[in-house]
């Protein structure tokens, strides 16, 4: 027994001291994901995983992580990064970042980064559904297996049930913003025939010709003209409430939107008005202005013709796969910086960094 007692007394004081010499390893919190075993993969040995359903829980937790990675919710701001002073990097699980203070992470000495072209494919593709889906009416005429006899055969009755179902060849589509995901778009929907227009000030003189389709100088012009409107642009300053009342009015009576962007981008107030009087015939919007979604507290409740997504466009397997590596490699490149005798500065070792230009390096590490 005394021997017993020395041994784990011994054991006892090689841990502590080991615990003393060796450093902690730095802590990944992760908010609303889990994280898939390939990406915990690639950052094995780097660091610690912690999970969190929201970032209140993470607050109460006292857990002080290196590296935070969170989707598209919740809201980070300056007072939720300030409580986190061991935080040195941020990693969005989506595109956007509209949801961060990015100005207040620069102060803080927090380095953000997005995984900008995980979900390319998927959000082009969704947006070609919905378009498709508004010009066929596919949703509006499935027939309902809870609705007894026989479904409509004549060409009257199909007439009355399928009525406002368009041709699309020659529809004048028009493009808010032609990023990666607007030109994947492009080239599913050329072969249906429509006459394809966008409006991109940040794109180089010259574009239009690279896809072949037609470019508007200002906004009011392609709305004016568009049978349908698919918006791509990020949330930001300049584009919250773009398509306001103003907007619809200069639009055509009947014209269809989808939007795959972000909700902002609509003024749900204003659009529901353009949906009651027909000056929006359709929508689909798989973003909306407050997320979780919730019919119950939307001014789109008592809409026709109105489809509502809880932000799924960019979701397939595939995809979900592809931004947890991705978030996880840029992680990685951070963590290897770290480890260096001199390292670099944080933004200089990332390669998707979004706030560089506002980042301010913290005095020590």
């Amino acid at each position: 027994n005394f021997l017993f007692w020395v041994f784990l007394s011994s054991a006892f004081i090689l841990f502590s001291f080991w615990s003393l010499i060796m450093p902690t390893l730095p802590i990944f919190a992760v908010v609303g994901h889990d994280p898939t075993e390939e990406a915990m993969g690639i950052l094995s040995g780097l660091g610690s995983f912690r999970l969190f359903d929201t970032a209140e829980e993470l607050m109460a937790s006292g857990v002080q992580p290196y590296a935070l990675l969170v989707g598209h919710a919740p809201a980070i701001n300056e007072e939720t990064m300030s409580r986190l002073p061991s935080l040195r990097l941020l990693v969005a699980l989506c595109v956007g970042t509209n949801h961060i203070d990015l100005p207040a992470a620069g102060r803080l000495g927090i380095a953000v980064s997005n995984v900008p072209a995980y979900g390319t494919e998927e959000v082009a593709d969704a947006a070609v559904t919905h378009i498709l889906n508004l010009y066929r009416r596919t949703q509006e005429t499935l027939l309902d297996r809870n609705v007894g006899g026989p479904a409509p055969s004549t060409p009257r009755e199909i007439g009355a049930f399928a009525k406002g179902i368009t041709r699309m060849r020659g529809q004048k589509l028009g493009l808010v913003a032609c990023g990666p995901i607007a030109q994947a778009a492009v080239a599913r929907l050329k072969p249906f025939g429509f006459d394809i227009s966008f409006f991109d000030p940040f794109l180089q003189p010259g574009f239009e010709k690279v896809l072949a389709i037609r470019r508007h100088l200002k906004l009011d012009d392609m709305l004016a003209e568009s049978d349908c409107i698919s918006i791509h642009c990020p949330l930001t300053r300049g584009t919250k409430h773009l398509l306001n009342a103003d907007a619809f009015k200069k639009m055509k009576r009947g014209m269809r939107i989808v939007n795959t962007g972000r909700g902002g981008v609509i003024d749900e107030d204003a659009l529901a008005v353009a949906l009651k009087d027909g000056t929006v015939y359709s929508a689909a919007l798989d973003v909306q202005e407050v997320e979780p979604f919730n019919w119950d507290h939307s001014p789109l409740k008592h809409c026709p013709n109105v489809i509502c997504l809880p932000h799924v466009a960019w979701y397939s397997d595939e995809s979900l796969a592809e931004m947890w590596r991705m978030a996880a490699e840029e992680a990685k490149l951070a963590m290897l910086n770290r480890k260096l005798e001199t390292p670099a500065p944080m933004t200089q070792a990332l390669q998707n960094c979004v706030n560089a230009k506002l980042y301010q390096e913290p005095s020590s590490m």
